[in-house]
């Protein structure tokens, strides 16, 4: 039985090209799946925060450079760093010779911002954030009235520059919130988006830019009493030697109303694994449907296969031949066409994540490598088309090794 896979060349060679695309499927999804994990703990890893805290819902930190200079001060710290999201609704659409474009902004104190960020990540910003020794270089926020001069510094993405043709040096105008009027930024530098990149709503692009956390209150109109100084999240670097335990307790305590959004870095890391923990289950369950269809397949040319050779059968337990011997030889035929497939799947496996990888990075304009292909995400592939494969083999065998003799015998196919 293991010879008719030589001798049915052409059927065995679809069975096997199947199983192949099913196998490169199911690798390039989970190579993609485990890329978007790796990338976002290494991410959290890599960086200097240490402490996070962000409040859940809709609620925000209020007199945000305050805080930053309150925390800045305690022992142990040895930064903090506020952000402001400007996304959805509230984003701000920046006129570039009459075109309208969405800018998604983020407000920062460029000096701390820095101090935040991991040695991977500055590779990818220029001097803007770190060429001021003003560690709270903030002008327009003067003594909280947002009266002191203006800078008008932006520094935006790769993906917008390139796209738009637009250089340092050259000026754009932003239009922030309903009534505000719009001001006129001088880009200062450019970086490289990375997980911040051009991504759609719609049919339209979405590009992203920073600046100057009073700046990007103000296009927002974020002067007023109730919503004064806001920002999103505040990230806090503690000194090696301090008790991240100890410190979580005291902000805790000075700060009861952001206490439910505090979290340390193995927080923040168990919460990237569980949300890529979606995208993970996703994508395995393309690549497995696939898997399953292709197996499907090889079932129905295996139980084709004892059907065309019920009389060879026949013949076969006429002559002695026990069941069990019949069940395994066809067990062992489906299973061969299995593993032959996907171990020749692996390397089209490969090449497909790459590609597929390079794709949805290009695709949302995004400078990162989605693409995980490890020796152990190729055991665990190996082992489900395996596992599988064994599964959807059992039927056919079965079939064959409970065909009854005589039936058989007068079988004229």
């Amino acid at each position: 039985m293991i010879k008719d896979i030589f001798r049915r060349k052409g059927r065995s060679a679809m069975t096997i090209i199947a199983i192949i695309a099913s196998v490169a499927l199911l690798l390039s999804m989970m190579s993609i799946a485990g890329g978007i994990r790796q990338n976002a703990v290494r991410h959290i890893e890599e960086g200097n925060v240490d402490v996070l805290i962000s409040p859940h819902g809709d609620h925000a930190i209020y007199d945000a450079h305050e805080m930053v200079r309150n925390i800045s001060e305690w022992n142990g710290v040895n930064g903090v760093s506020p952000n402001l999201y400007m996304f959805g609704t509230l984003m701000p659409v920046a006129n570039i010779s009459g075109q309208i474009v969405p800018v998604g902004c983020i407000g920062i104190l460029p000096r701390l911002s820095w101090d935040m960020m991991g040695d991977s990540d500055r590779e990818k910003y220029d001097g803007w954030f770190s060429d001021t020794e003003d560690f709270f270089d903030d002008p327009h926020y003067a003594n909280g009235a947002y009266s002191g001069p203006y800078t008008g510094e932006i520094v935006l993405g790769d993906t917008m520059m390139d796209a738009l043709n637009l250089s340092t040096g050259d000026t754009i105008k932003i239009a922030g919130a309903i009534g505000e009027p719009e001001r006129e930024f001088r880009i200062v530098g450019r970086y490289e988006t990375g997980f911040t990149g051009g991504g759609m709503i719609g049919d339209m692009k979405i590009y992203m830019g920073m600046m100057r956390l009073s700046e990007l209150q103000d296009l927002a109109a974020y002067r007023d009493l109730r919503i004064s100084d806001r920002a999103d999240s505040m990230s806090v670097s503690l000194d090696p030697m301090a008790d991240t335990k100890e410190f979580v307790k005291e902000l805790k305590d000075a700060y009861p109303d952001y206490a439910d959004g505090i979290k340390t870095k193995e927080d923040m890391i168990v919460d990237a694994q569980e949300y890529s923990a979606v995208s993970t289950a996703f994508y395995q369950a393309i690549g497995s449907v696939a898997l399953v269809i292709s197996l499907l397949f090889v079932a129905s040319v295996m139980i084709m296969s004892v059907y065309e050779r019920t009389n060879e059968i026949g013949m076969m337990r006429a002559i002695g031949i026990s069941r069990r011997t019949i069940f395994m030889g066809t067990f062992a035929e489906g299973l061969l066409l299995v593993t032959i497939g996907a171990i020749l799947g692996l390397i089209p496996g490969y090449f497909g994540s790459v590609a597929f990888g390079n794709y949805m990075a290009s695709s949302v304009g995004i400078n990162e490598s989605f693409t995980a292909f490890t020796p152990e995400m190729i055991e665990n592939a190996l082992i489900e088309v395996i596992v599988l494969g064994t599964l959807f083999t059992i039927y056919p065998s079965w079939k064959a090794a409970r065909m009854n003799i005589l039936d058989a015998l007068r079988h004229t196919g």
